[in-house]
C-alpha cells in the first residue's frame, strides 16, 4: 500500500489574457466538494475556459471554501507576504494589481499546497474532534516558503506579487496560491512569458512548508520530553527525601 505523503504541491500556469475579476464568487462555477485530491495530486477544477480563469481571486477567497479565524471580523481570509488577513483596502489594492497584470498580459501561476490530515494532527495544527485548523501557523509557513521559491526562479522583484487562501472545504486542508506580476520580467518564449518553474523550485516550497509545520511537531516532542524529565527529577527528589527521612 502506497503511503500518503505529508504534503504535496502542484502548480500550473496560464497567460493572463482575460479579465481576472469579471467572474463573481458564484458557488456553481467551481467544484466545491472535491477541488483537489491529495492521493492523485490532481486538481479537478477545469481551467480551460475564460470564465474559470477570470475569477481566480474570487475562487481562492470564496466564502464556501474559506473561513475567518475565531475573533476576526471585517477582514478577508486571503493572505499575502505582508498580511495574514487582508483589509478591504488591501484587497482592493490586490485587485488593482491583478487588473494591471491582466492589462500587461503577465503570467498567472496557480499553485496548491495540500496537507495530509494526519500530518497536521501530529503537528497540533488540526483537531479532528472539533475540526479546528490553525490557519495562522499554516499561513506563516507559506509566507516563509514562497519568497524562497520566487528567488529560485528570479522572480523576487518588485513587479511580482502573490496571494493565497486556506481552503477548508475538502477532507484535506489545502492552500490555493496565485502568483503574478504587474509587469512581466520573465524571458519570452514564443511571444509569451516563460511559464514553467524548475522542479527544484517546486520542491523548495514543499520542503520549506513541511519544515515549518514539522517544527511544531519537534517543539511538541521537546515539550513532552522536558515534562518527562521534570517528572523524573521530581520522582528522584521525592525518593531521596524519603530515604533521608528513613535514615534519620
Amino acid at each position: 500500500m502506497t503511503e500518503t505523503p505529508d504534503i504535496i504541491y502542484t502548480q500550473q500556469f496560464v497567460a493572463a489574457n482575460v479579465q481576472y475579476l469579471d467572474y463573481s464568487e458564484r458557488e456553481e462555477a467551481v467544484d466545491l466538494l472535491n477541488d483537489f485530491n491529495l492521493e492523485t495530486g490532481e486538481s479537478n477544477i477545469q481551467h480551460d475556459s475564460d470564465e474559470n480563469l477570470a475569477g481566480y481571486l474570487g475562487y481562492t477567497d470564496r466564502k464556501a471554501a474559506t473561513k475567518l479565524e475565531d475573533g476576526l471580523t471585517g477582514v478577508y481570509p486571503t493572505f499575502t507576504q505582508d498580511s495574514l488577513n487582508l483589509t478591504h483596502k488591501q484587497h482592493h489594492e490586490l485587485a488593482d494589481k491583478i487588473r494591471e497584470a491582466q492589462e500587461n498580459k503577465s503570467m498567472l501561476w496557480q499553485g496548491v499546497v495540500s496537507f495530509n490530515p494526519d500530518f497536521l494532527e501530529r503537528a497540533k495544527l488540526y483537531d479532528p474532534e472539533t475540526g479546528v485548523v490553525n490557519q495562522r501557523a499554516i499561513k506563516r509557513s507559506v509566507q516563509k516558503a514562497i519568497p524562497e521559491m520566487l528567488k529560485q526562479e528570479e522572480l523576487n522583484v518588485p513587479e511580482t506579487f502573490w496571494w493565497a487562501d486556506v481552503h477548508l472545504n475538502t477532507n484535506h486542508v489545502h492552500v490555493h496560491i496565485g502568483i503574478s506580476q504587474t509587469k512581466n520580467t520573465r524571458a519570452l518564449k514564443f511571444g509569451e512569458p516563460k511559464g514553467t518553474f524548475q522542479t527544484k523550485s517546486l520542491k523548495k516550497i514543499k520542503s520549506i512548508v513541511h519544515r515549518e509545520v514539522e517544527d511544531k511537531v519537534s517543539r511538541k516532542q521537546d515539550i513532552n520530553l522536558e515534562k518527562k524529565i521534570d517528572e523524573l527529577k521530581k520522582d528522584v527528589v521525592d525518593q531521596l527525601k524519603e530515604n533521608l527521612q528513613q535514615q534519620q
